[in-house]
């Protein structure tokens, strides 16, 4: 899932880059002697900081002048973030002292944790660029962090020229870095007038990679949340007890703001690798344990509407066309309930012949499921996202919808994955979420990742077109996908999909846990933050 974002702390003086022009989000292929490389006309200085790197160094921002400085935002997590950074190594040893790159990274834990964390990582990786944690502060600085690897480039006089969100061509990225430092360049070099889009004294939001295509009007939602977990009595001979609990990701849709995990016994936080969801894990004898433990996680959102303008020409790829990107090629695979073989194979046949584009044979498999499946949780089997057992009983909750979608599309070669979290009730400001809901993506080149909530849209005909290509801001999204091998890994099967804590005790699954889960609608960011004034986002 490997997504990217972290709250809006302060945006009065925030350095916010706009217009398409002047933001690259997934750059075209670099082509020697015909590409262009843009920069901002008369740029704007950054943001005065001061960083503390993993390895304990102080850095200021005025220090660089001179250089070209690259500010990199990535994660850990996030494996585009990964693959650049061979590349920014590269750079770093080739311009050495005339080139200055700085990591600044969004892994989110305790401190101590982090940096602990990112030390190893940067030994391991050879990383030859200092490498810091990104305050909510910092972010706030340069107008948030809307998309992961984010990089802005400074010029030798420490002013923004230019912002790059997603993965970059690196021989356009080191395009850019020898025309700032006056090398020569196989490319034109164009200047753009800032008019105001690209330094605006108003604040506006960072333009979203293309895969969001999200109106800037649409809707926000601010609110805290709390995750309790509690564990009963273990007795102390029961060996080992292992917990994993999940936690929010900070993505293009919501940025998650001031995480505190409390927990009386030691914990770390660990990241699956397949789809990059990250848990809270616990691994203690039982000897050593309260007699009744409890683990709360508190932080704060930030969610967007998602919106995607759908348009027929994002149908230009037939399905079936290959990928090499791991993410799109799991969201083709089945998974243990949800074949694409067999009855879903013919089902999918069914539904989509004729149809010649992946968007119309998404959105007649999408229609098959909201007319034919009824939300209903009595009786048994509900709840376990099997697609057979959906096609068979047409009913079920959310998780049933959406395996029945999911299953249809990848049959149809359309890849399709599975989403998680809580419903954010619209009725009230406060108070406790009685449990999970879940939603689908698909995906289609060029537009990216597209929302569906099939359950919603039976539950509200009337918003059945709205949730085809769109999901409300009154959620928080936890997890990513389904069959998930976690890591250290469960002694037990894969998950089935990951929402509620999983324990082990003694090597066993232990079903013994209660949770319980409450938000708190936030105010909007008052008219003195907007402006620079005291107030915060915090």
């Amino acid at each position: 899932m490997k997504r990217p974002l972290l709250a809006l702390a302060r945006v009065g003086s925030a350095l916010v880059l706009w217009a398409g022009m002047l933001v690259t989000c997934f750059a075209q292929p670099f082509e020697a002697g015909k590409a262009t490389i843009r920069f901002v006309n008369d740029p704007e200085p950054v943001p005065g900081f001061t960083l503390k790197t993993v390895d304990g160094r102080i850095l200021q921002s005025d220090e660089w002048q001179g250089k070209v400085v690259s500010l990199n935002f990535w994660a850990t997590w996030c494996p585009p973030c990964l693959d650049e950074i061979p590349n920014l190594i590269r750079l770093q040893s080739k311009y050495a002292d005339r080139l200055q790159i700085v990591g600044l990274s969004l892994d989110i834990g305790p401190q101590e944790s982090v940096n602990a964390l990112l030390q190893n990582f940067v030994a391991q990786r050879g990383i030859n660029y200092p490498v810091a944690i990104a305050s909510p502060e910092l972010q706030a600085k340069f107008g948030g962090i809307l998309g992961l690897p984010t990089a802005f480039l400074l010029d030798k006089h420490g002013q923004v020229v230019q912002k790059h969100v997603g993965v970059v061509d690196p021989k356009l990225y080191e395009a850019e870095i020898r025309a700032l430092l006056g090398l020569s360049v196989d490319a034109k070099i164009e200047r753009l007038q800032d008019t105001g889009q690209g330094f605006p004294s108003d604040v506006k939001r960072t333009q979203q990679p293309p895969a969001v295509r999200s109106d800037p009007s649409s809707a926000v939602r601010r609110f805290e949340f709390t995750y309790a977990a509690r564990f009963p009595h273990i007795p102390a001979d029961s060996g080992e007890v292992r917990a994993w609990i999940p936690l929010p990701p900070t993505d293009t849709q919501q940025a998650i703001s001031d995480l505190r995990i409390e927990s009386p016994v030691p914990f770390k936080i660990h990241r699956e690798s397949e789809y990059g969801n990250e848990y809270v894990y616990l691994d203690v004898p039982a000897k050593t344990l309260p007699q009744e433990l409890e683990i709360q996680i508190h932080f704060r959102v930030e969610r967007h509407e998602h919106r995607v303008a759908l348009n027929l020409a994002f149908s230009n790829v037939r399905p079936g066309t290959p990928t090499t990107n791991p993410e799109v090629s799991r969201a083709l695979a089945p998974d243990r309930l949800i074949p694409i073989t067999g009855a879903i194979e013919s089902l999918s046949e069914q539904e989509t012949r004729g149809l010649r584009t992946p968007l119309e044979k998404a959105r007649a498999i999408y229609d098959y499921v909201v007319a034919t499946m009824r939300y209903d949780k009595t009786g048994q089997g509900w709840g376990r996202g099997d697609a057979l057992f959906a096609s068979n009983t047409k009913r079920g909750n959310c998780t049933d919808f959406h395996s029945l979608f999911i299953g249809m599309m990848r049959a149809a070669h359309i890849p399709a994955r599975f989403e998680i979290g809580f419903p954010i009730p619209t009725d009230k400001t406060e108070g406790p979420v009685a449990g999970y809901h879940c939603w689908a993506e698909f995906y289609i080149d060029p537009a990216g990742w597209i929302p569906v909530d099939s359950s919603e849209a039976w539950q509200k005909p009337a918003r059945r077109d709205y949730f085809f290509g769109a999901n409300d801001e009154n959620r928080v999204l936890f997890t990513v996908g389904r069959d998930i091998r976690l890591n250290p890994p469960q002694d037990g099967q894969p998950l089935n999909f990951f929402i509620y804590p999983y324990v082990e005790v003694g090597g066993k699954q232990f079903e013994g846990v209660k949770y319980q889960f409450v938000f708190r609608d936030l105010p909007a960011p008052s008219v003195s933050t907007l402006q620079g004034g005291e107030g915060s986002l915090r």
